[in-house]
């Protein structure tokens, strides 16, 4: 019986240092961070986790903004919520998906979007669900925000004009990181907008 119970133990031990992830993703992940200042992309683990959904990137072009998200689902429920509690623990603003605030700056839309007194820059594709085929977006009602860090300022430094000229006058260029959570889903995606 002991003897089980160590080959088992053995076993999970071994299944939990393995990344299931292909190689080829693994490296163009790496890549694909690597291309941002490490002071912006915290957040993002160093390899992708093996309860990985799917991750994504953009490069800033023009005054298109550039990107990085990773989305992860936990099978544990207890997993999911202390991931989520770390989050909320390093918060500087919290709210739903819903919220009327929350300004899309990589949507040329922006000049539509209610403005408030607060700006909360965040991506897209952090609160909306996008369908490729018909290319509409359906906003993640029941999904939730949190603002880990958001600053104006140059961080792409390559030398070509990344300015919004239709957000807040000292926001032309910034960054800001965060994460969406779905409590009844179980994931939680990292996410990064750079401009």
């Amino acid at each position: 019986m002991i003897r089980l119970l160590y080959i088992a133990l053995l076993g999970q031990i071994l299944v939990s240092c393995i990344n299931m992830n292909d190689p080829k993703s693994q490296a163009d992940y790496i890549e694909q961070k690597d291309r941002f200042d490490k002071s912006i992309v915290k957040l993002f683990p160093d390899r992708l986790p093996n309860n990985m959904l799917r991750y994504g990137f953009s490069a800033p072009y023009n005054n298109i903004p550039g990107g990085l998200h990773l989305t992860t689902k936990y099978f544990s429920e207890k997993e999911y919520f202390e991931a989520k509690t770390k989050f909320l623990k390093q918060s500087k603003y919290y709210t739903k998906a819903t919220d009327k605030c929350l300004f899309l700056v990589d949507e040329y839309e922006g000049m539509n979007q209610e403005k408030c007194k607060d700006f909360y820059p965040i991506p897209t594709l952090a609160i909306f669900e996008r369908d490729f085929y018909t290319e509409s977006k359906t906003k993640q009602s029941a999904s939730e925000v949190i603002f880990i860090e958001f600053k104006p300022g140059d961080y792409i430094k390559d030398n070509k004009n990344h300015s919004r000229l239709d957000l807040p006058e000292n926001w032309t260029h910034g960054y800001s990181t965060g994460v969406t959570t779905n409590d009844h889903e179980r994931t939680i995606q990292v996410w990064l907008l750079v401009w």
